[in-house]
């Protein structure tokens, strides 16, 4: 994980049947192996291969700090300042 990425909003969810801490990483962000982020904000979730249907959980959206401005952004990095 980016040290530089802040959440600041969540979604709830409402585990279904099937769902596993790595196949809500894929659909919430992409990426299987970000289910880490999840695990931590739903800390009262038992950590097992699947997880329990019914189970309400917490999505954390993620946003990244950008350290340019608006004007910069979409420019390549060369020519940022």
């Amino acid at each position: 994980m980016n040290l530089s990425t802040k959440y600041t909003k969540y979604i709830e969810y409402t585990a279904q049947q099937g769902d596993t801490w790595s196949s809500l990483a894929y659909r919430f962000y992409g990426n299987c192996f970000d289910y880490a982020r999840l695990i931590m904000c739903n800390a009262d979730v038992a950590i097992s291969l699947l997880i329990e249907e019914g189970t309400k959980l917490v999505i954390p959206v993620f946003e990244e700090d950008s350290e340019t401005s608006e004007d910069e952004e979409g420019l390549p990095l060369w020519k940022q300042a």
